[in-house]
């Protein structure tokens, strides 16, 4: 009989939340795992970094002191399920257990999970933040108490009863390993006190010395005999390769054998510490209530009437109890009534807040345009010369086309340009272009900030080749921001606008690196027409230009 095996674990620190993810990722020695075997291990993150930054992103801002910041899950199966010799159903049983932790949890909550294959035991390993639908870590709501826990036994193993596996015995008084000794017991051997010897197959077949090819040319008798040693040879070779198969399977069978072994020791012991509990209970009932056995024995009548007393005040205190559940009944329902209407006055301030929020965000955008027409004017006043003036407004020109497109459009422009991929503002600002859902945004836009606040206020990407470049990344990042913040709502503004301000800065900065090259265009440019009009004024009038040719065409006169 094979069963479905569930443990949690209550991780209420960072500490322990990293002393976790360094066994799951291997990135410490761990002592029952195979590392030849670890390349078979699976992960949803592929960093144990990254997987941390994804917790820290789920959590709330305040938290709570001594609350459960994530609940470590480890769901495997006992060492005997024929499952794990097939990879079909090993595959169905790890991916049943995933759905039943998104449907128990939420898909936003299941942070992450691992599958390792290096130890005895293939197991599931799973970090879930315990965080409800008011926003707020709340782990009481899924391992509060032991009937939840005992709910939730019964219900994983309803998940994966069709593999197979059933559930542990309902009711048992049996405690539970936790993950740490589970780890400990599965790698225990099943026997200690005697091992079993490998078969070994006895070389009875000696080869001779002479070679073969002593031989050619000798008599028959001879070669009659070098015949046979060759075919001893041979059968000696044959008999050592089938003494490797036996033993190599020999060895597999005492693994095997050794597994169910254990699997079996640790159901007898459950049983026999919970038959052991069961007898230690019994008796101190009996010594408990061995008063009532001595009144029963001498004063039976006097017995009855205090069993009939007794019974009649059992009744009524259960009924007193039953009213007053009913009552408490009541209040808790209506308690749960006012905070459910509490709960949906918040959601429709929070939607009515986030719909304000939206609204404003088109005005901010047509602020932000405006704030930067009104520095490029500000800056055009303070022009000595026309080209000058004319490189004010070609810039901003291009920041204003960069600004009001589309931003994809312009990140794809970017992408085909020559230089686009290798500008390194362009590789990080891309990631906010892929994001997929809420945690990505919350990730990437940390990420892109904190690699922002590195390199400020030097910056990369200006000069004369990577300038233009880096003002589009920016504009569109900065534009882009505001879809993102439509898609997510408000709870990411300020940190939005941290990055803007670095976006911002960093298109300043490769602005006044191009700022000479345009304005030496423009120069040229006013240098090329004013050499044409001199030019222009050197040159012969067009009247004396007709005279001189008619002179030509007539001829000199005399």
């Amino acid at each position: 009989m094979a069963f479905a095996i569930l443990r949690t674990a209550k991780l209420k620190s960072f500490g322990e939340i990293g002393g976790s993810l360094s066994h799951n990722y291997r990135t410490r020695f761990t002592a029952n795992a195979d590392q030849s075997r670890s390349h078979q291990n699976e992960h949803d993150v592929s960093e144990s970094a990254d997987a941390m930054q994804m917790i820290k992103n789920r959590l709330p801002e305040k938290l709570r002191k001594n609350g459960v910041l994530c609940i470590e899950h480890l769901i495997t199966a006992s060492p005997d399920w024929i499952g794990w010799n097939n990879k079909n159903a090993e595959a169905e049983f790890f991916e049943q257990s995933k759905k039943w932790l998104i449907d128990r949890y939420g898909s936003e909550n299941v942070i992450t999970t691992s599958i390792h294959r290096d130890e005895t035991t293939p197991h599931l390993i799973a970090y879930v933040v315990p965080m409800d639908t008011t926003g707020r870590l709340n782990a009481r709501k899924w391992l509060g108490g032991r009937k939840l826990m005992s709910d939730m036994q019964t219900d994983f193993a309803n998940q994966v009863n069709h593999l197979g596996l059933e559930r542990g015995l309902e009711g048992s008084k049996a405690r539970h390993t936790t993950i740490k000794d589970f780890y400990a017991e599965i790698q225990k051997p099943a026997l200690a006190a005697k091992k079993l010897k490998v078969l070994e197959i006895e070389q009875r077949l000696e080869v001779p010395e002479v070679g073969f090819w002593g031989y050619v040319g000798a008599t028959k008798k001879e070669y009659a005999s070098h015949a046979q040693l060759a075919a001893y040879y041979f059968a000696q070779q044959q008999a050592d390769a089938y003494a490797a198969d036996v033993g190599a399977q020999f060895s597999q069978m005492q693994i095997t054998f050794e597994k169910k072994l254990t699997a079996e020791r640790l159901k007898a012991e459950k049983s026999e510490e919970a038959y052991k509990r069961a007898v230690h209970e019994l008796e101190a009932l009996k010594k408990k209530y061995a008063v009532f056995e001595e009144l029963y024995q001498l004063w039976p009548s006097d017995f009855e009437e205090v069993e009939r007393i007794a019974t009649e005040d059992v009744a009524e205190r259960k009924r007193i109890k039953a009213e007053n559940e009913r009552i408490k009944e009541i209040k808790k329902q209506e308690k749960e009534r006012e905070r459910a209407r509490e709960l949906e006055r918040k959601i429709e301030a929070q939607k009515q807040k986030e719909a304000e929020f939206k609204k404003k965000l088109f005005v901010k955008r047509e602020q932000r345009l405006d704030a930067q027409y009104e520095a490029a004017l500000e800056r055009f006043k303070r022009c000595q010369s026309e080209p000058e003036r004319q490189t004010v407004m070609h810039l901003f020109s291009e920041k204003k086309a960069a600004f009001t497109a589309d931003p994809l459009r312009i990140m794809d422009e970017v992408k085909r340009s020559e230089f686009g991929e290798l500008n390194p503002v362009y590789k990080g600002c891309i990631s906010l272009f892929r994001v997929k859902n809420e945690q990505d945004f919350g990730f990437f836009l940390d990420h892109l900030t904190k690699s922002f606040e590195e390199l400020a206020p030097s910056y990369v990407g200006a000069g004369a080749a990577q300038g233009p470049i880096t003002r589009k990344v920016c504009a569109a990042t900065s534009n882009w921001l505001y879809v993102l913040l439509d898609r997510y709502g408000s709870k990411y503004e300020k940190k939005a606008e941290a990055l803007r301000e670095h976006l911002h800065a960093c298109e300043e900065k490769a602005e006044k690196s191009i700022f000479d090259h345009v304005l030496y265009d423009y120069q040229t440019k006013e240098r090329i027409a004013k050499n044409k009009a001199e030019m222009a004024t050197l040159s012969p009038s067009p009247a004396l230009e007709k005279s001189r040719d008619k002179d030509d065409l007539e001829g000199p006169s005399f």
